[in-house]
């Protein structure tokens, strides 16, 4: 059976700090996030799952925390067994993460709402080995990594480097994107300009 515990002091500070600091973020300070650890991760489609976002409604929202009854209420869930084992960078990389799936607006009558979203690009592997970046998404999603540092799993001083600065190939018709994703063809977008969600 799985348990959970308050997660407050170890990740809060991280989100405060993200919430404060990354302008994604800054209407949330309009919303009430609780921070919780399960005790060992989750696995779906045997991937582990490094966290999840919630948002908590109605008779819920009242049971779980009658003080933010007025405010949107997210809970952000994290297997404690991961976390142990992630390097500081990696943790504020996650509760980033976790973050980004929340979103608060003001409606029609001024009360802020919250809602949570999906990714910004959804798209296997293979597909990109077979197919290249065959559409928007996936090419800036592979521009921005490719001007990246990979967060180095197994060697957590790797992570901590602070010498190097990353940057951004212009386009993927120079040398440099070449160097910095070798193999990754870019086709013409089918999507482009026809209105179609991504």
């Amino acid at each position: 059976m799985t348990t959970y515990e308050w997660a407050d002091t170890e990740v809060e500070p991280i989100a405060k700090a993200l919430i404060a600091e990354v302008k994604d973020h800054e209407d949330l300070v309009h919303a009430r996030i609780l921070y919780v650890f399960r005790d060992k991760h989750a696995l779906s489609r045997g991937h582990a799952i490094l966290g999840k976002a919630r948002k908590v409604a109605g008779l819920t929202q009242f049971l779980v925390d009658d003080e933010s009854i007025d405010a949107p209420l997210f809970v952000l869930e994290f297997p404690r067994d991961l976390w142990k084992e992630m390097t500081d960078q990696q943790r504020r990389a996650l509760v980033d993460h976790e973050l980004s799936h929340l979103a608060v607006e003001r409606n029609d009558d001024g009360i802020w709402v919250g809602r949570t979203r999906g990714h910004d690009v959804e798209e296997f592997l293979a597909i990109v080995k077979r197919h290249g970046l065959w559409k928007a998404d996936v090419q800036a999603l592979a521009k921005v990594a490719a001007g990246q540092l990979a967060l180095d799993l197994d060697d957590p001083a790797a992570a901590d480097d602070e010498d190097e600065q990353p940057t951004t190939p212009a386009s993927p018709d120079d040398e440099e994107w070449e160097r910095a994703a070798p193999g990754l063809r870019v086709v013409p977008d089918p999507f482009a300009g026809n209105g179609a969600a991504r």
